[in-house]
């Protein structure tokens, strides 16, 4: 009789040892560093901001309620001043950074600070339109004040 509790708690032991625990994986990548959503007319809009350490880019969807469809999407990872020049974020450049994304009624509203890998860093204003179908083209403006990169 004894061993066969031996045996028992041997078996016992032998399969919780080999029994693997779950894999938890997370549904956001880890290069998000913050998600914001927003009500806009019957549609909501969502903005996904990257950590520039991991991946310099925003992602701003439409959504339909209540099936919470994605209608829309539109990945920033790069920029057109309305002079016509194009700022890169991943090409020679030592930081994109983007802070306090706001929406004014229908426009989305993207302060932009941006260090080349030389020369002066530069503040761009950029303005999306939430329009009634589809987002309007971004419109950007650089500010006045440009300062040294460190």
């Amino acid at each position: 009789m004894s061993k066969f509790f031996l045996l028992v708690s041997v078996l016992l032991c032998v399969s919780c040892v080999q029994a693997n625990p779950p894999v938890i994986k997370s549904s956001i990548p880890l290069s998000v560093d913050t998600v914001e959503v927003h009500r806009v007319r019957e549609q909501l809009i969502r903005i996904i901001v990257h950590n520039p350490a991991f991946l310099t880019q925003i992602e701003i969807e439409r959504l339909v309620t209540p099936e919470l469809k994605l209608l829309e999407k539109q990945t920033i990872s790069s920029i057109t001043l309305n002079t016509g020049e194009k700022l890169s974020f991943t090409d020679n450049v030592t930081g994109v950074y983007s802070k306090e994304i706001s929406i004014d009624g229908t426009d989305i509203s993207i302060p932009f600070e941006y260090f080349p890998a030389r020369g002066q860093g530069v503040l761009v204003d950029c303005t999306l339109e939430i329009g009634e179908t589809q987002f309007s083209p971004m419109d950007c403006v650089r500010k006045d004040r440009s300062y040294e990169q460190f």
